[in-house]
């Protein structure tokens, strides 16, 4: 006679669902734990990794993380950036952060990571549809040329 489990308690919510309500756990498996199942349902693990995320990720903390993360400089860093540009993109010169799409772009060389500026959203997707190749956009300027 086989006992086959499948309904667990949550530990969070206290209702009976199918097992199928619960995530597996990567750990060993524990008595209090039937089958390898986390302790508590999908919906209540949802809810409260969404309450520790709000607590615990701010703005700032997302900027200084993609900052560290995407290019391997600080906040700080990055603000030295923008004002020795004069808040201006690198290539057009206009504003940066403002108009359609606020977002700046931290311009990168992609062989050696070092940084070259900051861009707007427009400036950096000219270069990265070029692939950086000077060749191309030498070629482009050429084109544009021929109906001045």
């Amino acid at each position: 006679m086989s006992n086959i489990v499948t309904e667990k308690k949550c530990n969070a919510c206290g209702a009976t669902k199918p097992l199928g309500d619960f995530y597996t756990s990567g750990r060993k498996k524990y008595a209090e734990q039937i089958a390898g199942y986390q302790s508590e349902c999908k919906k209540c693990h949802n809810a409260r990794k969404a309450r520790d995320h709000k607590r615990t990720y701010t703005k700032e903390i997302g900027r200084y993380l993609n900052l560290r993360k995407n290019h391997g400089i600080t906040p700080e860093e990055y603000d030295v950036i923008f004002k020795s540009q004069n808040g201006r993109c690198c290539i057009c010169g206009n504003d940066l952060g403002t108009g359609k799409d606020p977002r700046v772009h931290v311009d990168h060389d992609h062989k050696s990571k070092k940084i070259r500026g900051l861009l707007c959203q427009s400036c950096n997707l000219v270069l990265g549809h070029a692939h950086d190749d000077k060749n191309i956009l030498e070629r482009a300027v050429k084109y544009l040329m021929k109906f001045q």
